[in-house]
């Protein structure tokens, strides 16, 4: 599932920076960027709390952003770290 042109690119330019759940949200992002923290919560198998702590360590380290408001907006993977 985890498997795209952008996913591959994003594991090999992010990878060794990031943490595993931090990398399959990163990558859950590019394959779909109007998933809600709830479904990645369910994909994953993992609290809420945790989506949202890696969410802001995605943030932190301008990976992704988010566009719009929480209610119809989306994520965006913005930068791939070197």
């Amino acid at each position: 599932m985890l498997k795209n042109k952008i996913g591959k690119r994003l594991v090999e330019k992010v990878g060794s920076k990031l943490v595993g759940n931090q990398l399959k949200i990163a990558l859950l992002i590019s394959e779909d960027e109007k998933i809600t923290k709830k479904r990645m919560s369910e994909i994953l198998n993992i609290s809420n709390t945790a989506v949202d702590k890696n969410i802001l360590q995605l943030k932190s380290l301008s990976i992704i952003e988010r566009v719009g408001p929480d209610k119809g907006g989306y994520w965006k993977v913005i930068k791939k770290p070197e």
